[in-house]
């Protein structure tokens, strides 16, 4: 008899929920097989067999929490009553977003493929649920005529609980400042072709807001934070969180470490990989643990202006919005006053009244813009 137990997804998970089984009593597993998902804060994950045998016994209800190294399951060491487990026969391997998306959408998930052989969130197609299931059972619920109801993902429930949470436990306030992105746009014309050619992608304007937050937070430090009743638990090194949009699968924000050291191109290249990751379902536990700020990039859809909810314990969350061309007053070489158009944006930050006042909150701020308007970007592609 062999017993698989709760892994250790990363060095800051503690705990996670099982929210599926993949086997059944009787069934006959393999080692490495996927035998349970596990839903943590920070990720979806599989737990895999680690002994090959019939199943015996599910030690665990689903809907519990778990906690690292307790145990799940029972494998026994002999087959001879043990039957295969036919509900899994032909199902292509998929991962536990993209199941848990296709159950929500009402789409069957062995009838999708991928080209990478593995089905992934953005495999499923979506589209508007043809009948309602309770939530906890299966009691249809009724909703009124003309209406539909889309069940909370576990995603939007832990997004619905921190907001709130937040909302309650911060002095929240918010400052803005508009910024002249000419020079960043002087950079990125020069590198538009090159980088293209070489990333298949463009040079956005976000690696260098990012370069620029991480400074400027290196010279305000209570921003880079945490808030704690007997003060600030200041980090010395940047470890920022960038909101990456799932679509149908909610929002994750994956952690550039140490973005402070990273250049603008090895911040492009770190951002493109981590929202790879986060779209595919890669990210491990780790990838999203950590992060002392964090930075959402609202601009990429169009709005001008945007108040993001702090992230607790952060004491600091800006919010990068769209840039376009504006008339914009300018002063010429001989110091006269002219109209011209320039590229502009908002930066907009929301910050916690309990740790810093609004004269720090501002000249952070102030200092990100002067570096983004100011800096000569010599931005070098990687050899």
């Amino acid at each position: 008899m062999a017993q698989v137990f709760m892994p250790q997804f990363g060095e800051t998970v503690t705990a996670g929920e099982l929210t599926r089984w993949l086997v059944s009593v009787g069934d006959i597993v393999a080692i490495d097989q996927p035998i349970a998902e596990i839903s943590t804060d920070k990720v979806d994950t599989e737990v895999v067999a680690s002994s090959a045998g019939p199943v015996t016994s599910l030690l665990v209800a689903v809907g519990a929490i778990i906690g690292v190294g307790a145990p799940l399951l029972e494998i026994g060491s002999g087959t001879s009553d043990a039957r295969p487990p036919e509900r899994q026969a032909a199902r292509p391997r998929s991962t536990p977003r993209a199941r848990r998306l296709a159950s929500e959408c009402g789409v069957d998930i062995g009838s999708l493929s991928s080209p990478s052989g593995t089905i992934r969130a953005q495999d499923v197609p979506t589209h508007r649920p043809t009948s309602v299931q309770g939530f906890h059972n299966d009691a249809p619920l009724s909703a009124p005529s003309g209406t539909y109801l889309v069940q909370h993902s576990r995603v939007r429930q832990i997004a619905a609980r921190r907001t709130r949470e937040s909302l309650s436990a911060a002095a929240t306030a918010w400052s803005v400042v508009e910024v002249d992105y000419s020079a960043v746009d002087r950079s990125r014309q020069t590198l538009t072709g090159q980088w293209r050619a070489r990333y298949g992608h463009s040079l956005t304007y976000l690696p260098y807001v990012v370069r620029a937050v991480s400074l400027a937070l290196t010279e305000y430090p209570h921003l880079n934070a945490e808030y704690r009743q007997d003060g600030l638990l200041v980090s010395e090194s940047v470890h920022l969180g960038v909101a990456v949009d799932l679509g149908a699968g909610g929002l994750i924000v994956p952690v550039i470490r140490e973005a402070q050291t990273l250049s603008v191109a090895a911040t492009a290249i770190t951002l493109q990989a981590l929202a790879g990751a986060a779209r595919s379902g890669t990210l491990t536990a780790d990838s999203l643990a950590g992060s002392t700020f964090a930075v959402t990039n609202n601009g990429s859809y169009g709005s001008v202006l945007t108040m993001p909810i702090i992230n607790q314990p952060h004491v600091g969350i800006l919010s990068f919005d769209a840039v376009s061309p504006k008339p914009s007053v300018v002063t010429l070489d001989d110091g006269t006053l002219a109209i011209a158009v320039r590229s502009k944006g908002a930066l907009a930050l929301s910050w916690d009244h309990r740790a810093i006042d609004s004269a720090y909150a501002a000249k952070f701020l102030t200092h990100a813009k002067t570096l983004l308007e100011t800096t000569a970007w010599d931005v070098t592609i990687p050899s």
